[in-house]
């Protein structure tokens, strides 16, 4: 023989609705909260979202309808959907100081990796003569140069700006004016009177 069933009052069932809202309200608002304060450290899933965006995906995938081949970096959206955090939450996580260090620590370290292939890359470009074009040299100067700044034996620009104020003196005469209580014997004679001169020119002139 069954049991007798219990069904629960309408009255019963939106008294226990509105405890579960409130109680989930009061998540949402410490969850609110959180995301205020300054963050101590990274959950998982914003590690996640930091290796998506240098990283990208191990294999390639679509999100939002659209294909990303794999091995290539995310976008903040992108990686956000992919690891199933809100957007707006990952906006604010972006934003916060210990997010950016992270972020950039992380690509610092893909930067490193990526240094030995940079480098075989130059040095095949260095070794390879092609044509042996005025281009092709050029192109294998540039990459000796970029492997010995890698080496730190070039890379260092030094620009010194010399101005001098110079002043530049172009030939003439050079005349110089005595008070006639300051003259020395003799320098009347040097003296060029330009009225008398003028009548001797006009004398002369008569003359002709």
């Amino acid at each position: 023989m069954e049991g007798p069933s219990f069904t629960a009052p309408d009255g019963g069932d939106r008294e226990i609705t509105q405890a579960r809202h409130l109680v989930e309200r009061g998540r949402d608002a410490d969850a609110n909260l959180r995301r205020k304060l300054p963050l101590s450290q990274l959950t998982d899933e914003h590690k996640q979202v930091i290796e998506l965006m240098v990283y990208g995906l191990d294999e390639g995938g679509t999100i939002e309808d659209e294909h990303i081949p794999a091995h290539q970096p995310l976008t903040l959206r992108q990686a956000a959907r992919a690891v199933g955090v809100s957007m707006r939450h990952s906006r604010e996580v972006h934003e916060t100081p210990l997010f950016q260090t992270e972020l950039n620590r992380a690509i610092a370290a893909r930067r490193n990796s990526e240094r030995p292939k940079n480098l075989t890359t130059a040095i095949t470009i260095r070794d390879d003569p092609g044509d042996n074009t005025a281009a092709d040299r050029t192109v294998r100067l540039k990459a000796i140069r970029s492997i010995e700044e890698r080496d730190g034996a070039a890379g260092v620009t030094m620009t010194v700006n010399n101005s001098n104020n110079q002043t530049h003196i172009s030939p003439g005469y050079v005349i110089r004016l005595r008070p006639k209580d300051q003259q020395r014997p003799g320098d009347s004679a040097k003296v060029i009177d330009a009225s008398s001169s003028e009548a001797r020119a006009q004398e002369s002139a008569r003359d002709d």
